[in-house]
């Protein structure tokens, strides 16, 4: 029950974090299955990212996990013809947003510092385009959080 809370705290820190211009994504695996339609471009999603990997062994009382959740944000962009400047412009708005999103991510211990130990692990893959239309920056940040038995 733990990682359904965190994932959902990663959502409402995430949704704090861009506003509520930005709606959830339908699809978050292949974010291209979404329709972008004008005025509906600025999304986001979160997803565990595997299973939750048992780090400390032999502490009682208490499991201790560390578990990489993926996040996804997504805003439309319109090319000019002449450059991509478009594209990048709104890429960097959206890393930016997920540079601001980790900081909070640790310094809220992600929304729940009672089972959160620390936030680490925060990577940003290169940037991605959809159809020539969409800036679609993904990341990923490991959570350790400790479960009282």
């Amino acid at each position: 029950m733990v990682a359904k809370q965190l994932k959902e705290s990663l959502e409402a820190q995430l949704i704090s974090q861009v506003g509520v211009n930005y709606k959830p994504l339908k699809y978050i695996e292949d974010p291209s299955q979404n329709s972008f339609t004008q005025g509906n471009d600025r999304r986001y999603g979160v997803r565990p990212g595997g299973a939750p990997e048992n780090v400390v062994a032999g502490v009682k009382g208490a499991i201790t996990y560390t578990q990489t959740f993926e996040f996804v944000l997504t805003k439309g962009f319109v090319q000019d013809g002449v450059s991509d400047s478009a594209a990048y412009e709104a890429w960097l708005e959206l890393h930016d947003l997920a540079l601001l999103y980790n900081s909070r991510l640790i310094n809220t211990k992600a929304g729940m510092p009672e089972v959160v130990l620390n936030v680490l692990g925060f990577n940003l893959a290169p940037p991605e385009f959809l159809e020539d239309k969409v800036a679609v920056p993904t990341g990923s940040v490991d959570i350790i959080y400790r479960i009282n038995l």
